[in-house]
């Protein structure tokens, strides 16, 4: 009796250990995706402009960084999304190479993650750039929300890249024409050393959009230009 009480009483007591600490981490859990809904609620409009591609003034991208910057470590959206907004609001993107590591260590699927680390790390290694940027087209070759920011990534990698990864960037760049929401990314494009190049080649044997596309580039610039 001695003895079976004796095991009753500790398992009485390994039971509340138990419910103790998985409190706990259901806590910490709980309390961690709290944070993260807070940080994502300050930084807004800024991770939707972003995904979007509508631009915001600099200060905008530096108070949403200040937001997601409180993020969990472990959430790997915010720490990409962290990254983005300080390459918006101009910090050095070489400085944010580690930040998009990161964030993809933690989130894999992440196409937007993938391109940014491309993008970010293009300079300084171009060679782990280009695998970085394959990968996020390899993810998700035709992800709407990502074909500019890819085809702006493959303009500093183009010489790097596999002729595969090649063939669809040139594809993702006549979407950027074919798409009219995805268009004004063409103007930003343009204005990158070898995206003119890129544009041509993609055209190639599309003469006549290409020429719709010249005079709609040079329409639209002559009307920003006014406006300002």
């Amino acid at each position: 009796m001695n003895i079976t009480h004796s095991r009753r009483h500790w398992l009485r007591r390994l039971l509340g250990v138990g419910l103790y600490l998985g409190s706990g981490v259901l806590f910490f859990w709980g309390y961690s995706h709290f944070r993260d809904g807070q940080a994502h609620d300050k930084s807004l409009p800024v991770p939707d402009s972003m995904t979007a591609g509508r631009q915001l003034p600099p200060g905008a991208y530096r108070q949403g960084a200040v937001a997601l910057a409180s993020s969990s470590s472990a959430n790997g959206e915010a720490r990409i999304a962290y990254g983005e907004a300080l390459l918006d609001a101009g910090f050095n993107p070489e400085q944010q190479v580690d930040v998009f590591r990161s964030g993809v260590s933690k989130d894999p699927a992440s196409v937007r993650g993938w391109a940014l680390l491309a993008l970010s790390s293009a300079k300084r290694n171009p060679k782990f750039a280009s695998a970085a940027l394959a990968q996020a087209l390899l993810l998700a070759p035709a992800d709407y929300w990502n074909i500019g920011l890819r085809v702006r990534a493959a303009t500093f990698l183009w010489n790097f890249l596999d002729r595969d990864s090649q063939e669809i960037v040139l594809s993702q760049t006549r979407m950027l024409w074919d798409i009219k929401g995805l268009r004004p990314s063409l103007l930003t494009l343009l204005a990158l050393p070898g995206g003119a190049a890129i544009v041509t080649q993609a055209f190639q044997k599309r003469h006549d959009d290409l020429i719709s596309l010249n005079r709609w580039v040079a329409g639209t610039t002559r009307q920003e230009s006014t406006m300002r």
